[in-house]
């Protein structure tokens, strides 16, 4: 964490508590409720899709992570630090979350795919889903 900066990393945290907390004023569930808690859900038609830690819409966030770390070395290599690039990715990746789980989207969602039991992403879903965002943008800066 010190190749980011101390200051990001706090940002990083902030960014993701406060979604955390609008997640939950949205009234996302804090983890799955029908059962055990797990780190993996592979089954879309389940009522643990986006409930449980990882599932395999993880994946994209990782996708996310490694776009987000390309695009903004591309553009704001000299203008922006390498913390300061990872603060915004997950800010990004953050609003994105919020957007995600607003009951509009979550109804459009229902409305255009066959998932009608889709309830948004559980607070504990969207950590897995950060973390493979922020994984993203590591792995992308290691290469």
């Amino acid at each position: 964490m010190a190749l980011f900066g101390k200051r990001y990393v706090l940002l990083v945290l902030l960014f993701v508590s406060l979604t955390a907390i609008i997640l939950l004023s949205l009234g996302r569930v804090p983890f799955y409720e029908n059962g055990p808690v797990a780190l993996w859900s592979s089954n879309v038609n389940s009522d643990q899709n986006s409930q449980q830690f990882a599932d395999i819409y993880t994946f994209t966030h990782l996708i996310h992570g490694l776009v987000f770390y390309f695009f903004l070395w591309f553009f704001f290599r000299e203008k922006l630090s390498p913390g300061a690039r990872l603060a915004l990715a997950v800010g990004i990746e953050c609003a994105w979350e919020i957007i995600e789980n607003t009951d509009f989207v979550i109804q459009r969602y229902r409305e255009a795919t066959i998932s009608l039991d889709y309830y948004g992403d559980s607070v504990l879903n969207f950590l897995g889903d950060i973390l493979a965002c922020f994984l993203g943008f590591i792995a992308a800066r290691k290469f």
